[in-house]
């Protein structure tokens, strides 16, 4: 097409103005039908895997463009011969470009698998672990937010062990200064302060240093929380 003078343009020889505007039509009605029965699938196969819905996509995108093609042949190219060959050669086409789609839709379904199994393993191990391969925007985007979300509640967690230890800390004390001078046992602690009937009795040992590295002014020679050898703790009467 090539432009005049005067602003037309020129068709190359044996086109006319009546032949592209019938094939612009057929072309757009082929067009919106197929656009219609793409989305009509894509919704109804919303639940299937990444790479099947691409397939379907290049699918129909591959029978939109046969057919126009198709309708360019059966206006344009002159005998029924001819017309077979180009409509052959347009399968083959089709046949091509499905077979890049089932290609490409494989390495997003890796990828989409890959990502689906490291939120998986979460349950597992409790700690999210971004796939190693590299994924699609959209997928590296999610992968992202679950690794910062998943960063959040960890520090949520830890947050809450240290509100919990504190609450024990301040349980214990609070027994100790209801009964000064008395010694207790770490199993007597555990049962009274907490209302355990078992555990690891190193628990209260903890607890205690914890105790004594906030209120003593040398947690290694404590005056208030004193250890009563073969027994056990005590708060000193006089604190």
């Amino acid at each position: 097409m090539r432009p005049l003078a005067d602003g037309l343009f020129a068709l190359p020889a044996g086109i006319e103005w009546a032949d592209l505007i019938w094939i612009a039509e057929r072309v757009a009605i082929i067009a919106a039908v197929f656009a219609i029965i793409g989305i009509l699938l894509l919704r109804r196969l919303a639940g299937r895997s990444i790479g099947f819905m691409v397939a379907v996509t290049v699918l129909v995108c591959s029978l939109t463009s046969m057919a126009g093609i198709g309708v360019i042949a059966v206006r344009m190219v002159g005998t029924p011969s001819e017309r077979n060959d180009m409509l052959d050669l347009m399968a083959v086409a089709g046949l091509g470009g499905l077979a890049v789609a089932v290609f490409v839709g494989r390495r997003l379904t890796k990828a989409s698998r890959a990502l689906s199994s490291a939120v998986q393993d979460v349950a597992e191990s409790g700690v999210y672990v971004a796939p190693q391969l590299t994924l699609p925007a959209e997928l590296k985007d999610l992968s992202a937010e679950l690794t910062a979300t998943h960063e959040r509640l960890a520090q949520a967690r830890s947050r809450e062990r240290a509100l919990e230890a504190s609450r024990r800390e301040l349980d214990l004390l609070s027994f100790l200064v209801a009964h000064p001078g008395r010694a207790f046992t770490r199993a007597q602690l555990m049962a009274e302060v907490w209302g355990w009937t078992f555990g690891d009795q190193s628990t209260v040992t903890v607890h205690v240093r914890r105790l004594r590295e906030k209120i003593e002014d040398d947690p290694t020679s404590p005056t208030l929380i004193k250890t009563v050898w073969g027994v056990g703790y005590l708060l000193e009467a006089s604190a």
